[in-house]
């Protein structure tokens, strides 16, 4: 793999020595196949209007919108994408770089959800799932246990994900407790894609303490009419 990715940074490289800086990235892409992640990284370089894409040896892509230039080598065997992005301003390398991995980010996430069925979600307890529903009105939300972590600079978040904001969505008769790190503008239907966890919180029926319910830990959102 290491010779592999030092010939695509030299091939890039050799575009235009002018280039500078090289920004680079590995990405994880667990359960996609090889020419899953040609196409989406011919996708992903097509959104940002990169021009004279090519594909050399079945294993990478080069783009080039001067004077920035991109190359993405495809390893799907070791489950594994390297973005190379090379320009002469690092904030837009960067940028570039953002978009590219928040395209892949999002159809891994597609890729490896696990599937929901109506009357058993504990099936899917602890993972990724995606759920369809809408946002109650004010008035329509349940008594709920507060589960957004505080923004405290002593507290070193290691298992949960950084959550500062709570917010509630209906799935069918269930409402389900949202943890986002930015605010969610949907007014009505959403799709929500992010970790699905259990909240028990074991006190006596009919206490605040009895509270057994949903979360989810949110990775995505998409605003629906």
């Amino acid at each position: 793999m290491l010779h592999r990715i030092l010939l695509s940074s030299l091939l890039l490289l050799s575009i235009d020595l002018l280039a500078s800086p090289l920004t680079t990235q590995l990405i994880d892409i667990p359960n996609m196949r090889q020419s899953e992640c040609l196409q989406h990284s011919q996708v992903a370089l097509q959104n940002l209007h990169f021009l004279d894409i090519k594909t050399v040896d079945n294993t990478t892509l080069f783009a080039q919108d001067p004077p920035y230039y991109a190359a993405i080598l495809c390893h799907a065997e070791k489950e594994s994408v390297y973005i190379t992005i090379s320009g002469k301003q690092a904030s837009k390398n960067q940028q570039f770089m953002q978009q590219i991995y928040t395209y892949f980010h999002h159809i891994v996430l597609q890729n490896n959800l696990c599937q929901l069925t109506p009357n058993n979600w504990e099936s899917c307890d602890n993972q990724t799932v995606k759920l369809l529903g809408y946002v109650p009105a004010p008035h329509q939300i349940r008594p709920a246990p507060i589960l957004s972590i505080p923004n405290l600079p002593t507290i070193q978040q290691v298992d949960t994900p950084q959550a500062l904001l709570q917010s509630y969505m209906n799935v069918g008769e269930k409402q389900i407790i949202l943890l986002s790190t930015q605010p969610i503008a949907c007014v009505a239907g959403l799709e929500v894609i992010g970790r699905l966890e259990s909240v028990a919180l074991g006190g006596a029926p009919r206490t605040k303490s009895s509270y057994q319910g949903w979360s989810l830990y949110v990775d995505s959102v998409q605003c629906l009419q």
